[in-house]
């Protein structure tokens, strides 16, 4: 079956470097000045993206008819 071939080890690996630690905010104040930043552009975008109708509503007629079967 198996052959009594030769019997090769593993490379010795080198060791392994602990990266440095995430650097800590210096301030909360900081941190709060942010946040406050981004709810003010938060607000500043408002909701005008979202509203698709003025405020009397739709003008024109709504586009229905019947669908109609493919090749009838």
């Amino acid at each position: 079956m198996g052959g009594g071939g030769k019997h090769y080890s593993a490379p010795e690996m080198p060791p392994v470097e602990v990266p440095a630690p995430a650097p800590v905010e210096a301030d909360k104040t900081v941190k709060e000045a942010g946040d406050e930043e981004r709810r003010r552009r938060a607000g500043a975008y408002g909701s005008s993206q979202t509203v698709l109708t003025g405020g009397s509503g739709l003008m024109s007629t709504a586009g229905t008819q019947k669908k109609t079967l493919l090749g009838g």
